[in-house]
Parts: structure tokens; C-alpha cells; sequence
């Protein structure tokens, strides 16, 4: 599978040190990763990550992520911009294994590794994801439940009632 963005380290830049990079998205990734994550746009997506080597087969990746969002509000469907930012940690190992351990949520998350690099876009891309507003809407809107005409309104037949005019 093609990643929207995919920004890969040869495990042999790093080495037995430490790595620091800064990317941004292109605006054909922009597209592709709003298309992806089913939003109106994204208008700039940067990303700085550190890569360092822990013990053999093992390195850990710091990222801190910023991203302009364009999405329509919930409520009115009216366009809304905000941004995300977010940083992160993912520990990859050739050793990782899964297992029935109960989860700790100020651990790292532990990826797989796999072959002689890391996709460092792609999993901020991942994160990039979990950080967007699920419930976006533009300050002030409220959404407003009429009890009285929500029960009135319940049955297979009361939008024909409407039409016929007999409510």
C-alpha cells in the first residue's frame, strides 16, 4: 500500500547515534491524507522527529507534529479551521512481540520493526489522525434538542403527516 506520506530512515543513517529531521507535506500528500481521513483539507502539515539508536534491533522515535485543518462543523455544516499539534513516541524493535501485558498509557507505543528502515511519515501521519477533532464546530454553535417535537415527530409516518398537513 502507497502511504500519503511516507518519509523513510535507512536504519544505517542512524547508526548508533542520534538523528534529528524536519519535513513537510506536499500539497498532493496534503490531498491524499484528507482524502484519507474523510475532512474538507488540510493546509500544511510539518513534522520534526528524532530517531535514536537504543540496543541492537531497537530505536526509539520522538515526533512533534503541526497541522492545519479545514473540516465542516457537525452542527452546521459550515466550514472550520483549527489546528493540531502533538507530539509522540513510538519504540521499534525486531523484538516486539504481542502479548497479554495490561496497557500503561504513559509507555511508549512499541511498533514491529521490519527490514532497514523506519517510515517515520507514516506513523505521524497515524497520530495525525488521532488528533483530529472528532466533533468539530465553530465557537458559539450549540446544537439544540426540541423534546416536544422530537416525540412528536417519531413514526414511519409522521414525515407524511407533514407533507399532508394533518399535524
Amino acid at each position: 500500500m502507497q502511504e500519503e506520506f511516507s518519509r523513510t530512515i535507512p536504519l544505517s543513517d542512524i547508526g548508533r547515534a542520534e538523528i534529528t529531521k524536519e519535513y513537510a507535506a506536499t500539497p498532493e500528500e496534503l490531498k491524499a491524507l484528507a482524502k484519507r481521513f474523510d475532512i474538507v483539507g488540510i493546509d500544511s502539515f510539518n513534522l520534526s522527529v528524532k530517531l535514536s539508536f537504543e540496543r541492537e534491533g531497537e530505536y526509539t522515535l520522538s515526533g512533534h507534529f503541526t497541522a492545519e485543518i479545514r473540516d465542516k462543523s457537525v452542527i452546521t455544516l459550515t466550514p472550520v479551521s483549527y489546528e493540531v499539534s502533538d507530539s509522540f513516541n513510538t519504540v521499534f524493535s525486531r523484538y516486539a512481540e504481542e502479548t497479554e501485558e495490561s496497557f500503561d498509557i504513559d509507555s511508549p507505543d512499541t511498533e514491529l520493526l521490519e527490514g532497514n528502515e523506519i517510515d517515520v511519515g507514516r506513523i505521524a501521519a497515524e497520530y495525525l489522525a488521532l488528533s483530529l477533532d472528532s466533533f468539530p464546530h465553530n465557537d458559539g454553535e450549540v446544537f439544540a434538542y426540541n423534546k416536544d417535537n422530537a416525540e412528536k415527530d417519531i413514526g414511519p409516518f409522521a414525515a407524511l403527516q407533514k407533507l399532508k398537513g394533518d399535524s
